[in-house]
C-alpha cells in the first residue's frame, strides 16, 4: 500500500474523513489494494466472503451466474461505491451470491472481515455508507427481476 494509494481512498470514500482517528488507523492498517484485468474475479459466487470490496477505479460487474443458461446482471459497481453483495454476505454470513468480474482494468480497496465487523459497530459514518449501498441495491435487483419477467413473458 502506498500512501497515494490511501490518498486516493482517502478522497474517493467520503465515510472516511469522518471516522474517528482510532477507526481511520485500523481501516488504514488493514485495507488493501488490487488490481484486476478486464475479466478477472474479483469474487466468486457460492464462496465464503471475506473481505468488503470498494471500487476505486474501473467497474465491477456483479453477475448471478446458473448452473445452466444465461447469467444475469445485477448491477455494476463503480469508483467511489462500496460493494452491497459482499456486505450482503458478511453482514448475514452466508456465501456470495453472485460473481463480481472487472469489466475492465480495475482497482478495488478492501477490509477484512474481522475490520468491517468492528467499523460497522464503532464508525457510525462507515455503517451509514455500508448501508446506504446495501439498500441502493433493492431498486437495482428488482428492476433485473422486472426486465427478466419481461423477457419471459414476450418468450
Amino acid at each position: 500500500m502506498t500512501n497515494r494509494q490511501l490518498d486516493r481512498w482517502e478522497r474517493m470514500f467520503s465515510f472516511v474523513p469522518s471516522m474517528s482517528a482510532v477507526d481511520r488507523r485500523v481501516a488504514e492498517d488493514d485495507i488493501v489494494f488490487e488490481t484486476f484485468r478486464a475479466g478477472g474475479v474479483v469474487y466468486r459466487q457460492g464462496a465464503r466472503c471475506d473481505r468488503y470490496i470498494m471500487c476505486t477505479s474501473g467497474s465491477v460487474r456483479s453477475s448471478r451466474v446458473p448452473t445452466r443458461g444465461d447469467g444475469v446482471q445485477l448491477y455494476a459497481l463503480s469508483p467511489g461505491e462500496g460493494c452491497p453483495l459482499t456486505a450482503q454476505s458478511l453482514l448475514s454470513g452466508e456465501v456470495l451470491m453472485a460473481d463480481g468480474r472487472a469489466s475492465e482494468r480495475t482497482n478495488v480497496a478492501s477490509l477484512s472481515a474481522p475490520v468491517f465487523a468492528h467499523l460497522m459497530s464503532t464508525s457510525e459514518p462507515f455503517r451509514s455508507f455500508v448501508l446506504e449501498g446495501y439498500l441502493a441495491l433493492l431498486p437495482r435487483i428488482s428492476n433485473v427481476v422486472g426486465a427478466h419477467v419481461q423477457r419471459l413473458q414476450r418468450a
